[in-house]
């Protein structure tokens, strides 16, 4: 009896081998990219099951465009490719886009130049007072700059627009 059950045991466990443990992967936290994103990219991938196809292949851009692959994600589509279940470790892997130079430089056109005149908007309640001051240094919009007023006094202030910005209290 004992013989029939150790056999059994061996059994469940040499199928369950066959199921699930050769392959693994260690999902990375994050992955930046630009273009798009092969298997190798997602983590550390160990186990019998890999091959240089399934580590080259890319992923498709579905799985990604919600900004994560998640464990259920990385599992179906793993075993579609190589027809094994693979253990995830990690929940989930944070997609992020790295942009191009291009996209870059217009997010960030300077839109205020050093010395330049600009209407300081001040805002208290339903008070609103405007004024002008001089820029200490160039700017992009939103960015946080030092202003010069009448009084030679300086104080801080966030860009708002080409010729705009809110004093900050």
């Amino acid at each position: 009896m004992k013989f029939k059950i150790l056999i059994f045991s061996l059994c469940l466990v040499f199928i369950s081998s066959n199921i699930y443990g050769d392959l693994s992967i260690y999902l990375n936290p994050r992955i930046n990219y630009s273009g798009k994103i092969k298997v190798k990219s997602l983590g550390l991938i160990e186990g019998s099951s890999i091959t240089k196809e399934l580590l080259e292949t890319y992923v498709p851009e579905s799985l990604y465009k919600d900004g994560f692959i998640d464990q259920s994600e990385i599992r179906f589509f793993l075993k579609k490719l190589s027809g094994v279940v693979p253990v995830v470790y990690g929940t989930a892997t944070r997609i992020i886009e790295n942009k191009k130079t291009e996209d870059i430089a217009i997010e960030r056109k300077i839109i205020v130049k050093k010395n330049d005149s600009i209407v300081l908007v001040m805002r208290r309640g339903r008070i609103k007072i405007e004024f002008t001051g001089k820029a200490m240094k160039s700017s992009y919009k939103n960015q946080i700059i030092p202003v010069k007023i009448r009084n030679n006094k300086i104080i801080k202030v966030k860009i708002i627009s080409s010729s705009r910005g809110e004093i900050l209290q």
